[in-house]
């Protein structure tokens, strides 16, 4: 009975290594995959790990980086779009209009730029070493 006990064991427990380290190993896969992406500058979607996996905590702050990161980078291509849009009117102003009205585009133009160097705040870039 002991030798088919042994047997059991020997076959068993490699299986069960096997099954642990790939509640490990898929997660890390999944991890390196948004990182990767994330270089190429895409933010993927927040992503779920497979009931059971390990790192579930992990992934849970990874998700919420990504939805902080696509906030802000929402925040500032909408405060680019509006720079954008007076940009695009100041030669017209420029030429053709008063000067109370190239004043008020300039101004405009400077909150505009004020408002999205605020936005880019909210990043804190550490400089290289």
């Amino acid at each position: 009975m002991k030798f088919f006990r042994r047997k059991r064991f020997i076959i068993n427990k490699p299986l069960q290594y096997l099954h642990t380290s790939h509640k490990i190993a898929g997660p890390l896969h999944r991890f390196t995959r948004l990182f990767q992406a994330m270089t190429t500058g895409h933010l993927p979607q927040p992503t779920r790990l497979r009931r059971g996996d390990y790192l579930g905590p992990e992934m849970a702050v990874i998700n919420a980086m990504l939805a902080s990161l696509r906030h802000k980078v929402t925040d500032i291509h909408t405060a680019w779009i509006a720079l954008e849009g007076t940009l695009s009117e100041l030669p017209k102003v420029a030429n053709s209009a008063p000067r109370e009205e190239l004043v008020q585009c300039l101004t405009t133009l400077v909150e505009k730029g004020q408002h999205l160097a605020e936005t880019l705040e909210a990043f804190n870039v550490e400089a290289e070493e």
